[in-house]
């Protein structure tokens, strides 16, 4: 996946726009996952860049906060390819948790054949945290916002 299969957010937009119901509509994760749209980042594109550059080499990385994989596929790309990503998100938030189209998306942008391998952990960052023992080249916290 490169930069440019991903929708980066626009800090730089004059004013919001107002967009109609099918932009809206179009913006759940499910989108994402049936693969109609590409993932959304929370991150600009130079930021992403700034991602890809410090994660550049490394062998252990830790992302709190996956969303739709965004910045995922950016450590991914850039890291030691015998390195191990570590993924931790709760992906709680579904209003259907059988179906999680938050998860289901992030597990489809970031799973590529080949590579280093990924750890997805499914808990809140302080629980994943208690029993953590690996040493970490990298780490990105993009949890809870509040």
């Amino acid at each position: 996946m490169t930069k440019t299969e991903i929708l980066f957010a626009d800090v730089h937009a004059a004013e919001p726009r107002s967009e109609g119901w099918i932009s809206r509509a179009t913006r759940h994760p499910f989108f994402a996952w049936a693969g109609l749209r590409a993932p959304m980042a929370q991150h600009t594109e130079a930021e992403h860049r700034a991602l890809e550059k410090y994660a550049r080499g490394c062998r252990s990385l830790v992302e709190i906060g996956v969303a739709e994989g965004a910045s995922a596929i950016a450590l991914r790309t850039s890291m030691n390819p015998e390195g191990m990503l570590y993924l931790v998100d709760p992906f709680h938030l579904s209003r259907a948790p059988m179906l999680n189209f938050l998860r289901r998306a992030a597990h489809r942008a970031v799973s590529i054949k080949g590579g280093p391998g990924i750890v997805w952990i499914e808990a809140f960052s302080h629980d994943a945290a208690r029993s953590w023992e690996r040493p970490i080249d990298f780490l990105l916290i993009d949890g809870d916002h509040r």
